[in-house]
């Protein structure tokens, strides 16, 4: 046997008690900690929905992702940080932080940064929205989360306590809810709780600000 497949042996070996040592780690934080199960909820499959999202992620950059109805998602823009203020018919818009206060509008579909006399009037006084959703109100009491709108509960379910949601915005036609959760999901709830949340899309940060399509620059 050669040097270099013996070499090559040893090598191998060592590989393979390195893997060995990660999958029990693995296993003992699971055992001492153990696995947070979010509650499970049906997909999105009502063809007659037509809403979508944006959200601006630091994942790996500044980059801001839309969200189709059908829950697809396509990341259209990266570039400086800031803040995503607005979906309205003449595009995304957003406050970069550099320059300082400066504000874009991107086309949805091409990532294109685009001009025009909409922005000079939004001006430096601009304010963001805020989500209008409270929750959850109690996590973890008794093994119930509840989320509530306007005072009433919008959503209750029994889950782990370490189960969260994170954030919630209501449509700007005031049907629908989107929430996230420390699952990575995107959920979506009609306002007035009649049904429980469908996972609308997956792999989404869950502390990250979302705005509606259709969702206008606020009034000062």
């Amino acid at each position: 046997m050669s040097a270099s497949t013996t070499t090559a042996g040893r090598r191998s070996a060592a590989l393979l008690v390195a893997a060995g040592v990660v999958a029990t780690a693995v296993v003992a934080a699971v055992l001492a900690f153990g696995v947070v199960q979010p509650p499970q909820l049906d997909p999105l499959e009502d063809p007659s929905f037509d809403g979508a999202v944006a959200y601006l992620s630091w994942r790996d950059e500044p980059c801001v992702t839309t969200v189709a109805p059908d829950g697809a998602q396509d990341e259209v823009w990266c570039d400086r940080g800031g803040e995503l203020v607005a979906w309205t018919d003449a595009g995304l818009v957003v406050r970069s932080w550099e320059p300082d206060g400066t504000l874009l509008r991107i086309d949805p579909a091409t990532g294109d940064e685009l001009g025009g006399p909409d922005l000079e009037a939004i001006g430096d006084r601009h304010t963001s929205p805020r989500p209008d959703v409270v929750g959850p109100a109690a996590a973890g009491r008794d093994g119930e989360l509840e989320v509530r709108l306007d005072g009433r509960t919008l959503w209750s379910v029994e889950a782990d306590e370490r189960y969260e949601v994170t954030g919630g915005w209501r449509s700007p036609d005031g049907a629908w809810v989107a929430l996230l959760d420390s699952a990575d999901r995107l959920l979506l709830v009609p306002a007035d709780g009649s049904a429980p949340p469908v996972v609308w899309s997956e792999d989404v940060e869950p502390h990250v600000d979302l705005v509606w399509r259709g969702t206008q620059v606020p009034a000062v």
